[in-house]
């Protein structure tokens, strides 16, 4: 037993000086040759890993990553440090393969060797030598959930731990542990829905509970519990051009030691060369209180392969450890579980629910040339709750027609200011596709862009270089080229012409707009003089448009006279124009007239007070 302790003492100084040198600071507990770390892209950014967790080192970091991993991988890393040590990782991720496509394996094997160790008996005499190591044999798997807050990965590694001193005693140590973890790219969860998807798309968050069951390892009764480490971290991807940069943030929680912070970044760069892709790195790790740096290449020649090769470079505030030097090989293969995936299993997908999530995956990894389409898709069936959120990712028509619905939806309900907020939307995103490709836009589109500009008043705009590039003749868009000549200096003739051709188009009038062109046609002949002509435009209103206008007509102005049963009408305001004429032709009988038929007829009427007033003061004259 005294051996074993011993040998036990010798372990424990040799992975604290050697945990020392991996920059982990406060070494020494059970188990950490877990914790110097693995894998080029984390090291390099001052192991800052846990919310991107994208490579084959995702089973010693975070087993939830394994379907982030874009396509199979294996890397290997193999490092010669200080007192003939060695450190070496082997790491196979295999996604989606074996146990189906929403699901992800992966295998791995992290070594620490110290050989050569001088034995001697009690009395010095020379015995030979011995080797000390511990090494974790972990297999990893992970499940993929995808619904309408995001996409959520979530999955297990199990280590096997094996300790040993061949030479010295043939007695061996094992124990065995669980890793946890998670990863989430949130996209309409609904505390976060306040963001606009573009710039929460690129965000992925992620957590580990490392040693959620506590591996007890050692030689004989004297038995270590490794402590348990809780880590979460975020990444965020930023596209700047031809480059990608990603920003990286992790914070960690161990027994008895102060609260570890690392961040790093990742800059993928420009091809200088067709097949080649650089990578640069750079990261600070609290724990050893110093910068790291890492880069690489990735080298994509091969047809149904990929090979990476790149370094990590970790400085030591102790000059007498050195400064830490490793390279690392990578190797793609297979198929690649990228943006095409997703859009290609589409067509093979039993329910609307499956087709719905491969389409988040697509708009998930943003941008790309399949967002639009995707985009389009969850907006327009998969996902109408969030149309708008979808719709405002990709821009253009479609997100312009939302706008331009709710506006009039508000403009329904008598919310004007409201109205003219969404018509302002709108007519950003429709002058942004009319900038861009002015043929591109339907004649339709041009009229809806039309109408949100007339709500905003801005009616020479509407007329002069919107409405004009509308070729084919309809009661539309004659009846909105009269209202905006209508409210324009020196545009009565206009206003005429078109109010006179709307009223005379042939076809089906479906939102009232031959009655409110008659309406206009007379408030234009009332403002050119003409009160004859204009006395029996409103007369045939007031004889044939009685009844309340249709619920969808363009509401411009607003004409609602009872706001509880959401009720227009445009008798009364032709009634009201009547008086006017009769007064201003001096017929002081006929106006009262007018105005007494308001309270009579339509006493729910708007304007009513107002014409009972009018009435009241012609009256009253001598």
């Amino acid at each position: 037993m005294a051996k074993i302790k011993t040998t036990m003492v010798l372990f424990t100084l040799c992975t604290l000086c050697i945990g020392s040198a991996f920059a982990q600071g406060d070494a020494g507990q059970p188990g950490e040759f877990t914790r110097y770390g693995v894998g080029a892209r984390a090291l390099g950014m001052g192991h800052a890993f846990t919310g991107l967790a994208d490579d084959a080192g995702v089973m010693y970091w975070n087993p939830a990553g394994l379907m982030n991993v874009p396509r199979k991988q294996f890397t290997s890393m193999y490092t010669n440090l200080f007192l003939d040590s060695r450190y070496t990782y082997l790491g196979l991720a295999l996604p989606r393969t074996l146990v189906g496509p929403d699901m992800g394996i992966g295998f791995g094997w992290v070594n620490l060797t110290m050989a050569d160790f001088d034995q001697r008996d009690a009395d010095n005499v020379p015995m030979g030598s011995f080797d000390l190591y511990e090494q974790a044999f972990m297999a990893s798997g992970a499940r993929e959930w995808v619904g309408p807050w995001g996409v959520l990965n979530y999955g297990l590694t199990m280590k096997l731990i094996n300790q040993a001193f061949p030479g010295y005693i043939s007695e061996q140590g094992w124990g065995f542990g669980i890793d946890a973890g998670l990863t989430f790219r949130p996209i309409n969860m609904p505390v976060l829905k306040l963001i606009p998807l573009r710039y929460l798309m690129p965000l992925q968050v992620g957590a580990v509970l490392q040693n959620a069951v506590a591996p007890r390892v050692g030689v004989g009764s004297d038995k270590d519990t490794y402590p348990i480490a809780f880590r979460w971290g975020a990444s965020y991807r930023i596209p700047l051009q031809d480059w990608t940069v990603h920003v990286l943030y992790d914070q960690e929680y161990l027994e008895n030691r102060s609260t570890g912070h690392f961040a790093g970044f990742e800059a993928v760069t420009p091809q200088p060369f067709p097949g080649t892709s650089p990578r640069l790195r750079a990261g600070w790790n609290s724990r050893s209180k110093a910068p790291t740096f890492g880069g690489g290449l990735k080298l994509d020649y091969l047809n149904n392969a990929a090979i990476h090769l790149d370094f990590a470079y970790a400085l030591k505030p102790d000059d007498a450890l050195g400064n830490d030097f490793r390279l690392f090989l990578s190797i793609d293969f297979g198929q690649s579980y990228g943006v095409d995936y997703f859009n290609s299993r589409v067509a093979d997908e039993p329910t609307d629910r499956l087709r719905a999530a491969d389409y988040l995956q697509v708009i998930s990894r943003f941008p790309n040339d399949q967002v639009v389409a995707s985009a389009e898709a969850l907006g327009g069936q998969y996902d109408t709750t969030n149309v708008v959120r979808y719709y405002r990712l990709i821009g253009g028509l479609k997100l312009a027609d939302r706008y331009f619905l709710s506006a009039k939806r508000e403009l329904r309900q008598n919310k004007i200011q409201s109205a003219q907020n969404q018509a302002e939307k709108a007519v950003k995103e429709f002058a942004s596709a009319f900038r861009r490709n002015r043929a591109g836009l339907s004649e339709t589109d041009l009229m809806n862009y039309s109408e949100c500009l007339i709500m905003l008043e801005r009616y020479r705009f509407a007329s002069d270089t919107v409405l004009i590039e509308v070729e084919t003749p309809s009661l539309r868009s004659f009846y909105l080229k009269g209202v905006c000549y209508k409210n324009q200096e020196a545009g009565g003739d206009e206003a005429l012409e078109a109010l006179r051709n709307a009223i005379d188009f042939e076809g089906r009038d479906q939102k009232s707009m031959r009655a409110l062109a008659y309406l206009h046609l007379g408030q234009v002949q009332m403002a050119d003089g003409n009160y004859t002509a204009a006395l029996e435009t409103f007369q045939f209103v007031v004889d044939t448009y009685y009844s309340p206008l249709d619920a969808d007509y363009p509401r411009y102005p607003v004409y609602l006279d009872e706001k509880d049963r959401n009720l227009h009408v445009i008798a009364d305001d032709a009634l009201y124009h009547m008086a006017e004429c009769y007064q201003r032709l001096g017929d002081s009988r006929n106006a009262a007239k007018a105005y007494a038929k308001i309270n009579r007829f339509f006493p729910f009427s708007s304007i009513v007070e107002q014409a009972n007033e009018r009435l009241k003061r012609i009256l009253s004259e001598p």
